[in-house]
């Protein structure tokens, strides 16, 4: 792969590969890193770079995630500072306050593809590719997430999403 086109990868997907990858580890950045180097180790590019991108980003940010349980349990450390989901930056997608609140209360699967979905323009058959469903079970729980959502920001008062 090209340094244009890996530049173009960055620019277009950079900060929702970073958001999925916060999702399921505290070193998201590294999460993302990791899979452009795997990305550039192939030797021929995968057909569906984007989608390739986020499957790999999810395994390595959950394989980070995991050695670092292993790590905590055996230093025998207690609590786990999770790093924000959302930060503001220009070069990452910001979230009003109610958006936010409600996003994370949908169930995480649901999350991660509105996320992958919203955020990382992915379609719903690169979304499915990731999350490992069916493509219809990934557009309704897309829809389902959705609803939910609206429903959230239309009654504030609602304090959890049904899971």
């Amino acid at each position: 792969m090209d340094s244009q086109s890996l530049q173009t990868l960055i620019d277009q997907h950079g900060a929702a590969l970073k958001l999925i990858a916060s999702q399921y580890c505290d070193h998201a950045e590294d999460a993302v890193q990791e899979a452009l180097l795997a990305l550039i180790d192939q030797h021929e590019p995968p057909r569906d770079v984007p989608a390739w991108m986020f499957t790999t980003v999810r395994r390595k940010a959950m394989n980070m995630t995991r050695a670092e349980v292993r790590r905590r349990k055996h230093h025998r450390h207690a609590g786990e500072n999770h790093a924000a989901w959302f930060c503001e930056s220009p070069t990452e997608p910001s979230l009003p306050g109610d958006c936010q609140a409600a996003l994370k209360q949908l169930n995480p699967q649901n999350r991660e593809i509105v996320i992958l979905r919203i955020w990382g323009e992915q379609t719903f058959e690169q979304i499915a590719t990731v999350v490992q469903l069916s493509l219809s079970t990934v557009h309704r729980r897309y829809q389902d997430a959705i609803a939910e959502l609206e429903r959230h920001i239309a009654d504030p008062t609602t304090t959890e999403i049904n899971q």
